[in-house]
């Protein structure tokens, strides 16, 4: 009961904004990542190339195995920073829009998915990934709309391309299930 009284009310504007600026400091991260991966691989094959020019062709072959191990890695987080892309730039179009409940549910519904990948497991991923969908569960209990004027500053088509963009990736590059009918 008292959680009622003493609720926070919540600014969409404020939390959009922390869930924009939380998913940067993630793709800044998930770069930081793809880098390190980036020069491990190249060390490994620099290393199995001095191995084969030495005659020792089973040791270069797992060095050149673990290197495409590496690389698809590599490829898994590549395209969780782009939809990490894709759904900053939903959220910028919610800001104008003002459009945050529609937009949350579906990204909750996103961020289930994104859970499912391997690349959650990696911790700073991981805590990207929860730090974000906490901002977004808090607009999805909030309901904004401007009906006071007589323009249309956007539509909601825009966000929805931006979002269906997102869930090909997904669906495509992790074989996901479909979402839900009458979401998107």
């Amino acid at each position: 009961m008292y959680q009622l009284v003493f609720k926070r009310k919540i600014d969409p504007v404020r939390e959009t904004l922390a869930a924009i600026y939380k998913i940067n400091q993630g793709i800044s991260k998930i770069e930081y990542l793809l880098d390190k991966l980036n020069s491990r691989r190249d060390k490994l094959i620099e290393y199995a190339i001095s191995l084969e020019n030495r005659g020792e062709r089973f040791l270069a072959k797992k060095y050149v195995e673990e290197a495409k191990r590496i690389e698809e890695f590599y490829n898994g987080l590549s395209d969780l920073k782009l939809v990490l892309l894709k759904i900053s730039m939903g959220l910028e179009r919610a800001l104008v829009t003002h459009n945050f409940r529609k937009l949350a549910e579906e990204l909750i519904i996103l961020f289930g998915n994104i859970k499912k990948l391997p690349e959650f497991a990696i911790p700073e991923v991981g805590n990207i990934i929860m730090d974000v969908e906490s901002s977004i569960a808090k607009l999805r209990d909030f309901s904004y709309t401007i009906d006071d004027l007589s323009f249309n500053i956007t539509s909601d088509n825009e966000i929805d391309k931006i979002l269906l963009e997102a869930r090909e990736i997904i669906k495509k590059k992790f074989k996901l299930p479909e979402p839900p009918q009458g979401v998107g």
